[in-house]
């Protein structure tokens, strides 16, 4: 299942002009250069481990290229886990190698490669401190003898550390207010920096608010903080807009949120009671009568979803 981490940034950055924005902003600027950003699609599928779906979510962005000689792929990662991943450069080499067999599938024939831009974003509290390049994995004296070096592959990722971002980084990136707000809340939700920071964001917050389709960014965004700090920590955020209007309307977000909270936590009750209360039943009724037949553990079951939907 999706964290709360990969839906937000899933609706961020799978809109084409925050993905833009968010690349100018971090790719290297002959990088920037030499790509036609305006060109930019987002591309569907996932490279990613299944195994690793709880703290990876990649995305593929196809660019072409300015000189007109094909185009590149740009593979932002997310990285999410409360650590960063020491093995991130062997992990990103072999989702590469996964877009290029999906290239060479989808592109019969092909006898060159289109580049790869790898791109790592980052948000866990003490910032990224493990290899970026594929080189540092391997025995430093080892890969200082050219004999040996030449055998290894060599590629470096590129890092968006957004956990040492400053609040003036984000207010420069060239982001529309939901995705800068975004990834504030990524930077300081899960670390307890929030409260710390929501009268610098509040501004942000308030001109989400009055953005075209502000009001339903501002839900995501809210309901990403309550996930992940809980329902005071929304309710605060809202109090600290000064235009009256705008407060009104960001704690009528924030007391949805709890509502909704609340009648998801009864219906779980309700659910886990009912499965207890199966078990119970089929537990004397088998011990009256015995092994029961499929189709009598069927009606048990359908009374129970029948109560559920009731």
């Amino acid at each position: 299942m999706a964290t709360p981490h990969d839906s937000l940034v899933k609706r961020v950055f799978t809109v084409r002009e925050d993905a833009i924005g968010e690349l100018r902003s971090v790719l290297p600027p002959e990088i920037v250069q030499a790509l036609d950003l305006d060109g930019l699609e987002v591309e569907e599928g996932s490279f990613v481990d299944p195994a690793l779906v709880q703290r990876h979510l990649d995305l593929l962005y196809s660019v072409p290229l300015k000189s007109g000689v094909g185009s590149a792929f740009v593979y932002v990662l997310f990285e999410h886990q409360s650590s960063d991943d020491p093995l991130m450069a062997f992990r990103m080499l072999a989702y590469m190698v996964r877009i290029w067999e999906k290239y060479l599938r989808d592109h019969e024939g092909a006898r060159e490669l289109p580049v790869i831009v790898p791109l790592v974003l980052h948000h866990a509290e003490e910032g990224w401190r493990s290899a970026t390049a594929f080189h540092e994995l391997f025995p430093d004296g080892l890969l200082r003898q050219p004999a040996w070096a030449g055998l290894v592959p060599s590629f470096r990722f590129l890092l968006d550390d957004v956990s040492v971002a400053t609040d003036e980084d984000l207010r420069s990136r060239q982001l529309s207010e939901f995705a800068r707000v975004a990834l504030w809340a990524l930077r300081d939700a899960r670390f307890g920096r929030l409260e710390r920071t929501l009268a610098a964001c509040s501004s942000s917050f308030s001109r989400l608010l009055q953005a075209p389709g502000g009001p339903t960014a501002a839900r995501t965004t809210s309901c990403y903080i309550y996930e992940v700090r809980g329902i005071a920590t929304a309710q605060a955020l809202a109090a600290q807009i000064p235009d009256p209007i705008l407060r009104e309307a960001a704690m009528t977000i924030a007391e949805q949120l709890r509502q909704e909270g609340r009648q998801e936590g009864r219906q779980d009750g309700l659910r886990e009671g009912l499965e207890r209360l199966r078990g119970v039943v089929l537990k004397q009724l088998q011990l009256k009568f015995g092994e029961l037949p499929e189709a009598a553990q069927a009606c048990v079951a359908a009374a129970d979803e029948a109560a559920q939907e009731g």
